[in-house]
Order: structure tokens, then sequence, then C-alpha cells
């Protein structure tokens, strides 16, 4: 915890009544010597590390990037990003076997943001998530071999004091209309996909980012296409990476309907975007 002590206590005594360790460490991530110090302080309480939750995390008030200033984006990665990789990089260097661990795993937070930017909102945050999921990808990649498993878990739009901490206390609830589920989630529907991925049950899962967001940032290729094909007199635009593998989902549905595609930037017809 940075601050509140009193409930970093209230969580570690929850904790305690089920049976478990608890330890609760004043750090501030985005400070590297804090985060030595953090694993240090666990290594001596609790012993031989086995997995790790990199939860922490901030943002700021919501600005448009030309309001932003550079103080703002250096707290913001320093804390996001750095932090979460000096995080990862001490639990590494006691959990992979190649240092001598026995192996374990790391569950990152992404957010839904990642996916929908926040444009207006918090666009130096999503850039930060977007980062997290990438960190996810290649570190799993990197330590496969190690005994080390990397997965991440994208909460949508949950009821936290984060919004609180960015000066936007209302956007939980002016954002209900945005969720198909119809309400927003807890933190209690977020914390079982991370426990399910540090488990021996996900012991053949890594790399993975499992999306925890009430179908929010859900919005697939095949369901764009399917509200395209109810909608005949619909043109229909859609950018499409060359790493997309979804790209064949909806190549046979494209009959003679108006339809722009494109990839690297240029308009293509159907019939050469052929794999």
């Amino acid at each position: 915890y940075v601050r509140d002590a009193a409930a970093a206590e209230q969580v570690a005594e929850a904790v305690r009544a089920c049976g478990r360790r608890a330890l609760t460490v004043q750090a501030d991530v985005g400070e590297p010597e804090q985060v030595t110090a953090l694993f240090a302080a666990v290594d001596q309480a609790l012993g031989p590390l086995g997995a790790l939750v990199n939860n922490a995390a901030v943002l700021d008030v919501t600005a448009r990037v030309d309001e932003m200033s550079a103080e703002r984006l250096a707290r913001l990665w320093r804390v996001n990003l750095s932090g979460t990789v000096l995080c990862a990089r001490e639990a590494i260097r006691r959990m992979s076997t190649r240092h001598g661990g026995v192996g374990g795993a790391i569950v990152n937070l992404s957010s839904g943001a990642a996916r929908v930017g926040s444009p207006g909102l918090y666009l130096d945050y999503s850039m930060s998530k977007a980062a997290i999921d990438h960190l996810t990808v290649g570190l799993a990649r990197e330590v496969a071999t190690e005994g080390v498993r990397v997965n991440a878990v994208r909460p949508g739009i949950i009821d936290t004091d984060i919004h609180a901490s960015g000066g936007h206390a209302q956007r939980v609830a002016n954002s209900l209309h945005l969720v198909p589920m119809g309400r927003l989630g807890t933190a209690d529907e977020v914390a079982p996909a991370i426990l399910w991925l540090l488990s021996d049950e996900a012991a053949y899962t890594t790399g993975v980012t499992v999306n925890a967001a009430g179908r929010w940032i859900m919005l697939d290729l095949t369901e764009v296409v399917k509200q395209w094909k109810d909608s005949p007199s619909s043109n229909l635009g859609i950018a499409i990476s060359p790493s997309d593998a979804a790209t064949t989902v909806f190549l046979d549905s494209i009959k003679a309907r108006p339809v722009t595609l494109i990839k690297n930037n240029k308009a293509m017809k159907p019939r050469s975007m052929g794999r």
C-alpha cells in the first residue's frame, strides 16, 4: 500500500481469519528502491515467493492529450509501467528455475481501457494498460521454459475508488449504460479470475488475458459482421491488421453488400484479402 495503512491491515486481517499468513508493507512501486525493499520484506517474513499479482496503478484527472503535462505522464509511466516491470523482475528472480527457483505465476492487471482508448478521459492510462497487455504476452514467452506462467486480467468498469482518485467519482454510475450486462462489476467478481490464473488448474495457461468486463469490451469482429448482416442497407468499414486471424471470420459473409476493407491504410476489395 502507499497511504491507507488501515485499509491494508483490514485486508490482512481478513486473510489471517482464513488461516493464512499476511504481511502489509508500505511501498511505492514507482520507486525502484522501494520495490527492492518490498520484496526483501516478503522474503524475510513469508519465505519463498510463489505468485505475484501486479495490481498497483494510478490515474490522473480527466484530460485530453493536449492538456496533459510532462509531469503527469512521467508519474503514470513510472507507476503503471516501470513499477509493474520492476515487480515482475523481482518475482522472476525468485521464482524462475533459471535463478534457482521452483516456478510460480504472475497475474498482471490490465484494463478494458486498453481496448477502448478512453478518449477525452484517461488516454494516458489506457495506453499504460495496453502496454501491460503486451508485457503479458512477451514476458510469458520469455520465461515459459523457466516454470513461470504470466497472464493478465482485464477488468471493465468496476466499482472502486480509483475513479474518485481521478476526480471523476460519478463515472462508475454514469457508465452503467455502456455495460451489456446492465450492471457494474465489483472487485470480488474480478478476484476469482486472478485466483484461477494463479492456481494449478491453470497450469497449462500462459500469455492469456481474461476479460472480466460484463461484455463491455467484448464486441468482436464476428458480432460486428452479424450487426452488419442484420442491416442490409448499411455500408461497413472494417480495419484489419495483417496479423488478425479473425479476418477469415467474415470473408464468407461478404456477398454483394457494399463494404470497404482497409488494410495498411489502403482501401481494398474483398477478393484481395485472401490468405
